[in-house]
């Protein structure tokens, strides 16, 4: 995959059977400061804890946004750090 080919991402994670290896993957393309968003809902059997999911989009190196809370589920809003130690090239 290309580093920072997409802007924006939004996904219900719960679907996903490896979903800290989609959201690593979601990292290595999303552009720095590119909004990941997360909608779980209540009544899926598949839905991933709103704990959970923070839990492992903070791991995979996403920072929180925002949470929106509905009667039935929630979304999550991540960013993507705006410059990335690993990305940056060393002088020297």
């Amino acid at each position: 995959m290309h580093e920072g080919l997409m802007k924006d991402f939004f996904s219900v994670l719960g679907e996903v059977p490896q979903p800290r290896d989609c959201l690593q993957a979601i990292q290595s393309v999303l552009r720095p400061g590119g909004l990941l968003s997360i909608t779980e809902m209540q009544g899926d059997p598949d839905a991933l804890g709103q704990v959970e999911v923070q839990r492992l989009a903070h791991q995979c190196g996403f920072s929180s946004r925002e949470t929106v809370s509905r009667f039935k589920g929630f979304t999550l809003n991540f960013t993507k750090a705006p410059c990335s130690d690993k990305l940056t090239p060393e002088i020297g």
